[in-house]
Protein backbone atom coordinates (compact mmCIF):
# COMPACT_ATOMS: atom_id res chain seq x y z
CA UNK A 1 0.00 0.00 0.00
CA UNK A 2 1.19 3.22 -0.73
CA UNK A 3 2.14 6.30 1.28
CA UNK A 4 -0.05 9.39 1.84
CA UNK A 5 1.49 13.05 0.86
CA UNK A 6 2.27 13.46 4.63
CA UNK A 7 3.60 9.95 5.47
CA UNK A 8 6.15 10.08 2.79
CA UNK A 9 6.97 14.20 4.15
CA UNK A 10 7.87 12.80 7.51
CA UNK A 11 9.22 9.72 5.82
CA UNK A 12 13.36 10.14 5.42
CA UNK A 13 14.38 11.60 2.33
CA UNK A 14 16.72 9.50 -0.06
CA UNK A 15 20.73 10.30 0.92
CA UNK A 16 21.65 10.91 -2.60
CA UNK A 17 18.81 13.11 -3.33
CA UNK A 18 20.01 15.06 -0.21
CA UNK A 19 23.84 15.06 -1.40
CA UNK A 20 23.14 16.67 -4.56
CA UNK A 21 20.73 19.25 -2.81
CA UNK A 22 23.66 20.25 -0.50
CA UNK A 23 26.29 19.94 -3.88
CA UNK A 24 23.86 22.38 -5.55
CA UNK A 25 26.95 25.24 -6.10
CA UNK A 26 25.61 28.88 -5.93
CA UNK A 27 25.57 29.34 -9.76
CA UNK A 28 22.50 26.55 -9.79
CA UNK A 29 20.90 28.36 -6.43
CA UNK A 30 20.64 31.67 -8.60
CA UNK A 31 19.77 30.22 -11.75
CA UNK A 32 16.74 28.15 -9.65
CA UNK A 33 15.76 31.60 -8.16
CA UNK A 34 15.63 33.35 -11.59
CA UNK A 35 13.83 30.58 -12.73
CA UNK A 36 10.90 30.51 -10.00
CA UNK A 37 10.83 34.50 -10.49
CA UNK A 38 9.97 34.16 -14.10
CA UNK A 39 7.75 31.77 -13.51
CA UNK A 40 5.72 33.91 -11.25
CA UNK A 41 6.17 37.05 -12.54
CA UNK A 42 2.47 38.50 -13.07
CA UNK A 43 1.09 35.98 -11.07
CA UNK A 44 -0.38 36.09 -7.95
CA UNK A 45 2.53 33.28 -6.53
CA UNK A 46 5.34 33.80 -4.84
CA UNK A 47 8.43 32.41 -6.58
CA UNK A 48 10.15 31.82 -2.80
CA UNK A 49 7.00 29.07 -2.31
CA UNK A 50 7.69 27.68 -6.00
CA UNK A 51 11.02 26.54 -5.45
CA UNK A 52 10.65 25.70 -1.80
CA UNK A 53 7.60 23.07 -2.97
CA UNK A 54 9.86 21.73 -6.00
CA UNK A 55 12.81 21.32 -3.45
CA UNK A 56 9.54 19.66 -1.31
CA UNK A 57 8.25 17.45 -3.56
CA UNK A 58 11.67 16.53 -4.99
CA UNK A 59 12.77 15.39 -1.26
CA UNK A 60 9.49 13.94 -0.07
CA UNK A 61 9.50 11.68 -3.54
CA UNK A 62 6.35 12.93 -5.17
CA UNK A 63 8.67 14.16 -7.88
CA UNK A 64 11.40 11.12 -7.51
CA UNK A 65 14.41 12.30 -8.99
CA UNK A 66 17.88 9.84 -8.90
CA UNK A 67 21.27 10.60 -9.88
CA UNK A 68 20.94 7.91 -12.19
CA UNK A 69 17.79 9.07 -13.89
CA UNK A 70 17.94 9.49 -17.97
CA UNK A 71 16.29 11.51 -20.51
CA UNK A 72 14.97 10.34 -23.32
CA UNK A 73 17.97 10.74 -25.21
CA UNK A 74 19.54 8.81 -22.19
CA UNK A 75 21.42 11.40 -20.99
CA UNK A 76 21.67 12.10 -17.53
CA UNK A 77 19.24 14.31 -15.76
CA UNK A 78 20.81 16.71 -13.53
CA UNK A 79 19.49 17.88 -9.96
CA UNK A 80 19.11 21.32 -11.70
CA UNK A 81 17.21 20.13 -14.48
CA UNK A 82 14.82 17.94 -12.26
CA UNK A 83 14.15 21.48 -9.94
CA UNK A 84 13.22 23.39 -13.26
CA UNK A 85 10.94 20.72 -14.38
CA UNK A 86 9.22 20.37 -11.26
CA UNK A 87 8.88 24.27 -10.98
CA UNK A 88 7.70 24.49 -14.49
CA UNK A 89 4.62 21.70 -13.55
CA UNK A 90 3.81 23.27 -9.89
CA UNK A 91 3.44 26.24 -11.87
CA UNK A 92 1.25 25.18 -14.68
CA UNK A 93 -0.57 23.70 -11.77
CA UNK A 94 -1.01 26.54 -9.59
CA UNK A 95 -1.97 28.91 -12.86
CA UNK A 96 -4.77 26.67 -14.04
CA UNK A 97 -6.42 26.31 -10.35
CA UNK A 98 -6.30 29.78 -10.27
CA UNK A 99 -7.62 30.70 -13.44
CA UNK A 100 -10.40 27.86 -12.65
CA UNK A 101 -11.70 30.03 -9.96
CA UNK A 102 -11.05 33.60 -10.71
CA UNK A 103 -14.20 35.74 -11.38
CA UNK A 104 -14.70 37.35 -14.61
CA UNK A 105 -14.77 40.74 -14.37
CA UNK A 106 -15.99 44.05 -16.23
CA UNK A 107 -12.98 46.29 -16.16
CA UNK A 108 -14.33 48.97 -18.61
CA UNK A 109 -16.85 50.44 -16.27
CA UNK A 110 -16.14 53.46 -14.63
CA UNK A 111 -17.12 53.06 -10.99
CA UNK A 112 -19.62 55.64 -9.94
CA UNK A 113 -20.95 57.00 -13.23
CA UNK A 114 -24.10 55.10 -13.61
CA UNK A 115 -24.58 56.11 -17.45
CA UNK A 116 -20.52 53.90 -18.22
CA UNK A 117 -22.17 51.50 -15.92
CA UNK A 118 -25.47 50.55 -17.50
CA UNK A 119 -23.47 51.17 -21.08
CA UNK A 120 -21.54 48.46 -19.86
CA UNK A 121 -24.25 46.38 -18.56
CA UNK A 122 -25.74 46.29 -21.86
CA UNK A 123 -22.84 45.68 -24.06
CA UNK A 124 -22.60 42.45 -21.68
CA UNK A 125 -26.36 41.31 -22.12
CA UNK A 126 -25.44 41.78 -25.84
CA UNK A 127 -22.05 39.78 -25.58
CA UNK A 128 -23.64 37.41 -23.24
CA UNK A 129 -26.90 36.57 -25.87
CA UNK A 130 -24.19 36.24 -28.61
CA UNK A 131 -22.26 33.51 -26.55
CA UNK A 132 -25.62 31.90 -26.22
CA UNK A 133 -26.07 31.53 -29.55
CA UNK A 134 -23.06 30.65 -30.55
CA UNK A 135 -23.47 27.77 -28.00
CA UNK A 136 -26.46 26.57 -29.15
CA UNK A 137 -25.37 26.64 -32.91
CA UNK A 138 -22.28 24.12 -31.30
CA UNK A 139 -25.14 22.49 -30.21
CA UNK A 140 -23.31 22.44 -26.56
CA UNK A 141 -26.10 22.02 -24.23
CA UNK A 142 -23.80 21.24 -21.52
CA UNK A 143 -22.32 25.08 -22.01
CA UNK A 144 -25.75 26.15 -22.23
CA UNK A 145 -26.30 25.15 -18.98
CA UNK A 146 -23.63 25.73 -17.08
CA UNK A 147 -23.54 29.92 -19.11
CA UNK A 148 -27.30 30.22 -16.93
CA UNK A 149 -25.45 29.09 -13.70
CA UNK A 150 -23.17 31.39 -14.35
CA UNK A 151 -25.45 34.26 -14.60
CA UNK A 152 -27.53 32.85 -11.67
CA UNK A 153 -24.27 32.50 -9.34
CA UNK A 154 -25.04 29.24 -9.10
CA UNK A 155 -21.30 28.68 -10.39
CA UNK A 156 -19.70 26.48 -7.38
CA UNK A 157 -22.27 24.29 -6.57
CA UNK A 158 -22.15 22.39 -10.11
CA UNK A 159 -20.33 18.88 -10.51
CA UNK A 160 -16.62 19.12 -11.45
CA UNK A 161 -17.02 17.95 -15.39
CA UNK A 162 -19.11 21.49 -15.65
CA UNK A 163 -15.65 23.11 -15.65
CA UNK A 164 -14.96 21.66 -18.58
CA UNK A 165 -17.70 23.06 -20.12
CA UNK A 166 -16.70 26.56 -18.86
CA UNK A 167 -13.26 26.02 -21.02
CA UNK A 168 -15.20 25.82 -23.78
CA UNK A 169 -17.23 28.86 -23.02
CA UNK A 170 -13.58 30.87 -22.76
CA UNK A 171 -12.38 29.96 -26.12
CA UNK A 172 -15.97 30.38 -27.72
CA UNK A 173 -15.91 33.66 -26.34
CA UNK A 174 -12.40 34.45 -26.93
CA UNK A 175 -13.20 33.27 -30.93
CA UNK A 176 -16.11 35.20 -30.71
CA UNK A 177 -15.02 38.97 -29.65
CA UNK A 178 -11.48 38.43 -30.55
CA UNK A 179 -12.25 38.49 -34.32
CA UNK A 180 -15.23 40.90 -33.89
CA UNK A 181 -12.88 43.74 -32.26
CA UNK A 182 -10.85 42.78 -34.97
CA UNK A 183 -13.06 44.09 -37.08
CA UNK A 184 -13.78 47.56 -35.86
CA UNK A 185 -10.38 48.34 -35.86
Amino acid sequence: MGQTPSQRALSKPDPRVVAAIDALSLKDIQLLQNYARSKMRRRPFDWNDLLQEAFKRTLCGDRPWSPDDKDRFDRPISLTGHIIGCMRSIANGWCKKESRYSPLSDDHAAPGNLEAEKIAEMDAQADIERLRQALKDNDDFVALKLLEAIGEDKENSLPDYYWTARKRIQRCAYRLFSSSQDKQR
